[in-house]
Formats: C-alpha cells, sequence, structure tokens
C-alpha cells in the first residue's frame, strides 16, 4: 500500500501530534490517520478506536494492507472506555460534535491524566468547547484555522496546565480561539468576514420583520455582530 494521502483537515490534525508518542485515535474511522501517523514516523504505534463495527473493520482492512498490523492495533470501543491508563501519551479525536467529545473526555477521567496531549477538532459548539478546555485545566497551545472541502475547520491541541481564566462566562477569546485571535491567520481573516457578512444579512432580513421574537433575535445578532468586528477589526 502506497502512502495514504490526508485531506488538508486530517493532515494538519495529524500534523500536530507530537513526534514519537503513542497515540490513541478515538473515532478512527476507516484508520487513514493512523496509518498516516506511523507511515510518517510520528508515532511508533497508534491505538485506533472506534464504536461502530463497520468502519473499524475497514480500518482493520486498511491497516493489513499497509503492513502496520504490528504498529497499528485496533479495538471496538466507546470513547476511551477500552483505553488503559499510561497506554498512550497523544489522544486524537475529530470530526465529532463538541458536546459529543466533551461527554467522552469527561467519561475517561481515569485515563486522560495520563494523556499528555490532545488533539481535537470538534464540529460544533466551538465555544462551549474551548470553554469547557479552559475550566477543565486544559490549555490550547496551537490551533489553525484550514478551509478544507468548502468548510472550515478548527483543529486544536491542548496540554494540562493551570489556566488563570476558569470563568464559567463564554469570552472572545472562546468564540474564536485565543491562538487564532493572536496569529490572524489569512484563513482565520477570511472566516471572519464572511461570518461577519452572513450576520450582517441576517440582521437585515430581521429589520425588515415585526414581532417579538424577530426584536429578540436581532438583539443577539447584534452581539454576534459586534463581537466579530472586536476580533475582526482589534
Amino acid at each position: 500500500m502506497q502512502k495514504v494521502k490526508l485531506s488538508e483537515r486530517l493532515k494538519t490534525i495529524a500534523d500536530m501530534v507530537t513526534v514519537g508518542n503513542k497515540v490513541a485515535d478515538i473515532g478512527c474511522d476507516h484508520g487513514f490517520v493512523s496509518i498516516y501517523l506511523v507511515q510518517n514516523g510520528i508515532s511508533p504505534g497508534v491505538i485506533a478506536m472506534d464504536v461502530r463495527k463497520g468502519p473499524l473493520g475497514m480500518a482493520k482492512e486498511h491497516i493489513l494492507q499497509a503492513g502496520l498490523q504490528n504498529q497499528i492495533e485496533t479495538r471496538l470501543s466507546d470513547g476511551m472506555d477500552r483505553l488503559v491508563p499510561g497506554e498512550a501519551d497523544s489522544l486524537i479525536m475529530a470530526g465529532m460534535g463538541g458536546r459529543l467529545m466533551m461527554d467522552i473526555i469527561c467519561r475517561g477521567k481515569e485515563v486522560t491524566p495520563g494523556i499528555r496531549e490532545f488533539v481535537l477538532q470538534p464540529q460544533s459548539e466551538l465555544p462551549l468547547f474551548r470553554q469547557f478546555l479552559r475550566v477543565n485545566n486544559l490549555m490550547i497551545v496551537e490551533e489553525r484555522a484550514v478551509f478544507d472541502g468548502g468548510k472550515y475547520y478548527f483543529p486544536m491541541k491542548a496540554v494540562w496546565g493551570s489556566t488563570e481564566n476558569r470563568s464559567l462566562q463564554i469570552s472572545d477569546e472562546d468564540y474564536f480561539g485565543p491562538i487564532l485571535i493572536k496569529q490572524r491567520s489569512n484563513v482565520f481573516l477570511e472566516y471572519l468576514e464572511k461570518e461577519l457578512h452572513t450576520y450582517q444579512g441576517v440582521r437585515e432580513r430581521l429589520e425588515a420583520t415585526t414581532g417579538d421574537k424577530a426584536e429578540q433575535r436581532l438583539l443577539e445578532v447584534q452581539r454576534d455582530i459586534e463581537r466579530i468586528e472586536r476580533v475582526l477589526y482589534r
């Protein structure tokens, strides 16, 4: 089997893993990220885990085709349920809803203290997810804005550490990512401009609508616009 080629999103996720770390790939799907990690010398060994038998079976087949069955183990597992403490240095979770990922991290509390780094890419509820990491002493040390297949993604790496801000209030940094705000990459700025344009369109439609619900929604949209502008034009 030739070296696997990943999408820009998945390659960004895989390349965030610290070289030499053992990896647990939670929700491994068809196993291509796990294979990439070993083929490119990033990880000496991966535990590829998924709750679904079908994708896990495909992952096992792809691993066999790549001749990496001695370095990549597959396990049927709901989240980290079948991960043993100390087996992995890095944990990857990508392509799931933010609340599901939060639940998996919470349920894996017997395992997570031994994980050195968490490479994460929630598909939804990013402000709440970043707040969850912050409140639970997981500091985002790397985050990227990626445009892939017509969509924006925000892979991030978090490590254990004491965070100064443990407020339950969701901040601008929770909405948009402290590192993304600081680095201001072209992709990130394009994302903000697109979001601003979208919300401005919603505001125009609401301004032409009457009723209490429309007025309440207009206030919410205006707050969203102001939040984006604070970051975009800072």
